[in-house]
């Protein structure tokens, strides 16, 4: 009978106040009779669906009919003002005065008017004689286009109700539109633009879906850049994946300064009421910056040896050859790949003028080094390079932590975080590597820093 009597429910509205009437509610019967006279419990489906459809809107039927004077305040953002409150509201039957400072979260549903506080709780409490309400509702867009209400709508629908005293803002909208763009200024500045809090406006953002973002700085493509990239990646991919990235040694230049040294953060606290001004300012020399070039790669056997690059020299297909590859092939390679292990391997570097250069390209094939080539390889691809996007950042991050005086310090102490560098952080960043170049090609060659 049970199963039968709410099998009715949300069918209409008559069948909905015939299923809740007292009369039916006062004494449910949960059990069922056999053609034996045997007693059991109604069927576990039917007993879920009425404990968590039916008894609680039995629940909400059940009056209040005590309370005179009610509160409902809450400093946090609810979801279940419809389910929840309302319907609590609606139980108080004799309630007087009431106090509401809710902040609200509706989805798809509109922003809570003077209409909606009109109909959905002034006519339903005709006792009550004072009500006063600070409500702010975050309205989520998901399934259906909701049409914001402008300030003025807010303050009509409540003064066409008899609300004379109402402060109101419709700011979502506005504020959506100030962020929804390329460079959006601070919350600070929306809030004095629209003269709300940046709370409000920190809430609004929050619960539009949107989430502030560090801009990545990187490299600029062309389209040309663009279509390389596209058009090699997945190959590079192939060349990469399945744990065959291990068989390369990875090699690149960087330059290192003296002032990226220091640990000179860009931000210092002073006192507001005696301010030091002197630690607000970082002196900078105009002149240009003392520093070195270095080379240097590493693989999934180790690290080749840093190579310094004397200062005023150029680094042409000569001197990248003589000083660089033969060095290379003559200490690093015995030493990562002996000959005992039979593991062929693979060089790669990017698209410099002296690793592209035709004496460059003669010495790689006169020795026989497997490498990718020029037109393999993606230009314009540090985010592809694991030197790059990894490695050189690592050792500066870990110099700027130290306070160099000098040039050769500054030496001493790279090649000290070089030898410091651990296999495992290598692994890390090698494993990283045929996944990067994937992504490239799924973003059809453009940017992946943002993405990652």
């Amino acid at each position: 009978m049970v199963d039968i009597l709410y099998s009715l429910m949300d069918i209409n509205e008559r069948l909905n106040r015939l299923v809740l009437d007292s009369l039916y509610i006062r004494n449910l019967d949960m059990t069922m009779k056999s053609s034996s006279d045997d007693t059991s419990s109604i069927p576990e489906q039917v007993l879920n669906r009425i404990c968590k459809e039916v008894l609680p809107r039995i629940h909400h039927h059940k009056k209040l009919p005590k309370l005179k004077s009610f509160s409902l305040i809450s400093l946090d953002y609810t979801c279940h003002y419809d389910d929840e409150i309302i319907p609590l509201l609606r139980r108080l039957i004799n309630l007087e005065e009431l106090i509401l400072s809710l902040s609200v979260i509706r989805v798809d549903l509109t922003c809570i008017d003077g209409a909606h506080l009109y109909e959905e709780i002034r006519i339903r409490l005709p006792r009550l004689n004072k009500l006063i309400f600070s409500i702010n509702t975050a309205v989520i867009k998901k399934n259906i286009k909701i049409d914001f209400p402008s300030n003025e709508d807010i303050q009509r629908s409540f003064i066409e109700r008899g609300y004379q005293q109402i402060g109101s803002y419709a700011n979502s909208t506005k504020v959506i539109k100030k962020i929804d763009v390329e460079d959006p200024p601070t919350q600070r500045a929306i809030a004095k633009d629209l003269h709300i809090s940046q709370s409000t406006v920190s809430n609004i953002i929050k619960n539009s879906g949107f989430t502030l973002r560090k801009k990545q700085k990187v490299q600029k493509l062309t389209s040309s850049n663009i279509m390389k990239r596209r058009q090699r990646s997945f190959q590079l991919y192939l060349r990469l994946a399945c744990g065959r990235y291990k068989k390369f040694i990875t090699t690149d230049e960087a330059w290192f300064y003296l002032d990226g040294t220091g640990g000179r953060r860009k931000v210092c606290y002073i006192k507001k009421t005696d301010p030091d001004y002197d630690r607000m300012i970082i002196q900078q020399n105009t002149s240009r910056p003392k520093g070195f070039m270095v080379w240097g790669g590493v693989s999934s056997q180790g690290k080749t040896a840093l190579r310094f690059v004397a200062p005023g020299t150029k680094v042409n297909s000569n001197y990248y050859v003589n000083k660089v590859l033969k060095p290379f092939l003559a200490q690093d390679v015995p030493r990562l790949f002996p000959k005992r292990r039979k593991m062929k391997w693979f060089l790669h570097q990017d698209s410099a003028p002296s690793h592209t250069a035709e004496q460059t390209i003669r010495f790689l094939e006169q020795n026989k080094i497997h490498y990718i080539t020029p037109q393999e390889w993606m230009p314009a691809s540090p985010d592809a390079a694991p030197m790059d996007y990894s490695i050189w950042g690592y050792l500066k991050q870990q110099l700027n932590k130290i306070h160099i005086d000098s040039l050769d310090e500054l030496k001493k102490k790279l090649l000290s975080e070089w030898r410091k560098m651990s296999q495992t952080y290598i692994d890390k960043v090698l494993a990283s590597w045929p996944r990067r170049v994937l992504m490239i090609y799924k973003a059809r060659g453009s940017h992946i820093e943002h993405r990652l």
